[in-house]
């Protein structure tokens, strides 16, 4: 899958995930928390020596890495 496509798809799902979810009430899917995700995605993307292969691994990267975070 090119970079592009699994990104935007992991965008997506992930976008879902969190409208959907309780815990994220404060995320808003307008331009600017969009545009977030979108390159915390990136930088997440090429982050990874081993570069996730589906969307589903970059989603799941994602909530690693914020989980990390809260817990710093």
């Amino acid at each position: 899958m090119e970079p592009s496509t699994l990104v935007l798809t992991a965008l997506l799902q992930l976008n879902e995930q969190l409208r959907q979810d309780d815990a994220f009430c404060g995320y808003l899917d307008d331009h600017a928390g969009t545009g977030r995700l979108l390159a915390e995605l990136w930088d997440l993307y090429y982050a990874h020596m081993d570069r996730p292969e589906s969307p589903e691994q970059l989603v799941d990267a994602w909530y690693e890495n914020e989980y990390e975070g809260e817990a710093a």
